[in-house]
């Protein structure tokens, strides 16, 4: 395939974890790698005071890049960019071949080379493949009452000489602002092969806790940048407009990377009653990388609760989470739950939530007046049946002071009190 001349593209900041699965999984088709690395220049304010490079990614990424076994192939760019439609932009413009194949670095690609030559003969101008979400290296996920009875298709391929590189982004998921919007042309749907050129598994739900927290603090700013509103902060914190002078003057850096390590979009997750999950059959080719992938984000689940660095930072009367499957996952029996604050509470409501592929099973740990700052619990887990494949730690704290919208998990332990089993 690589002699039809494909350029694939990768636009990446500081999201590791996957990235060399992602690259061995093109390596085959492609002709040539464009990478793009770099944040955005409006991010600067928020990340710069983290210790963070805006022109490139740390090192553990860019080292992953360079030494790729398809690095001969990589022409590598960085910088800092206007917005992700600028870089994207700026990616698909590198690409010197006919052809230009879209990768994400959360991605596993498994291209049906059947189906990709038919569309190089054709008269369409856009390719998809078929997009699951993972949740284990067997479970998939979608979207609950999705029209279709499969997973939605994701456009990925595009003949260059047709599609330009403002034009594509139409065809892409992403929050564009208005200014964008009016600089693209209008989505043409006859352009599209309707006939799926692949499959492709996103890895979205197994990051683990560091490159997460980078995935998130995009999202959030970027969807309220070019949407006005985000997934977490409340609108009271947001101002007005692009700039993010106003978030920060109601919580600093720091304290904002900790509140946003304990929102669902961290862990994976947008809409947690969103979803629905299913058994799926993983290519022959991928399946070993998936279970590699899986196997890495289970080791590191124990780090999200480790707190004495990174505090976890909690929203008046709104929920938190922190991944517990390193300790829950599989073992009944009774916990002892400690939470302590920085602050004073009035109330508190503690949880835990499994996911199984029917849905959510919830165990209540404590809800109730707490006149303090330190809760001290004993939870019975019971898992039987069909067995969760992860639990979080639900905690919405209600402060003393109600003026008080932010306060910290100064610590956090969770221990079994039992190996006993519960009848």
């Amino acid at each position: 395939m690589g002699s039809n001349g494909i350029s694939v593209y990768l636009v990446i900041y500081n999201d590791y974890d996957h990235v060399a699965a992602a690259l061995s999984s093109v390596a085959e088709f492609a002709d040539e790698i464009i990478v793009v690395d770099g944040a955005y220049e409006w991010l600067s304010p928020i990340i710069a005071p983290l210790g963070l490079a805006l022109e490139q990614s740390c090192d553990e990424c860019t080292d992953i890049i360079h030494s790729s076994p398809c690095a001969s192939k990589i022409r590598y760019f960085s910088g800092t960019w206007r917005t992700e439609s600028h870089k994207r932009a700026f990616a698909y413009e590198q690409c010197s071949k006919d052809f230009v194949y879209l990768l994400d670095a959360d991605e596993l690609h498994a291209p049906n080379h059947f189906a990709i030559s038919r569309f190089i003969d054709s008269r369409e101008a856009v390719a998809s493949v078929i997009a699951p979400f993972f949740a284990t290296d067997r479970i998939a996920s979608r979207q609950r009452n999705y029209p279709d009875s499969g997973f939605p298709p994701k456009p990925v391929v595009f003949k260059k000489k047709v599609v330009g590189p403002w034009e594509h982004l139409a065809y892409l998921w992403m929050a564009m602002s208005k200014e964008v919007q009016d600089r693209i042309p209008v989505r043409d749907d006859r352009l599209i092969l309707h006939e799926p050129v692949g499959s492709m598994y996103h890895l979205s739900h197994l990051r683990t806790a560091e490159t997460a927290i980078h995935r998130c603090r995009w999202y959030e700013f970027n969807t309220i940048r070019e949407e006005g509103v985000g997934f977490y902060l409340p609108r009271y914190v947001l101002g007005a407009g692009a700039d993010v002078s106003p978030i920060l003057q109601k919580i600093s850096p720091h304290d904002l990377d900790g509140l946003l390590r304990g929102c669902s979009m961290t862990l994976g997750f947008h809409d947690f009653d969103g979803f629905e999950y299913f058994d799926v059959d993983v290519d022959r080719t991928r399946g070993p990388q998936l279970s590699s992938a899986y196997q890495a984000f289970r080791a590191s689940m124990d780090k999200t609760i480790r707190l004495d660095e990174k505090r976890l930072v909690a929203q008046q009367q709104k929920e938190a989470f922190v991944d517990v499957s390193a300790i829950l996952l599989g073992s009944s029996g009774d916990y002892r739950l400690k939470l302590a604050f920085d602050s004073t509470l009035s109330s508190l409501k503690a949880e835990f939530v499994a996911f199984v592929k029917k849905g959510m099973i919830k165990w209540p740990c404590f809800d109730g007046p707490l006149d303090g700052s330190l809760l001290d619990c004993l939870v019975s887990i019971k898992q039987d049946g069909e067995m969760p494949f992860r639990i979080l730690l639900s905690i919405t704290p209600k402060w003393r002071q109600p003026e008080q919208w932010l306060g910290r998990v100064t610590s956090l332990e969770l221990s079994r009190e039992s190996d006993k089993a519960m009848d």
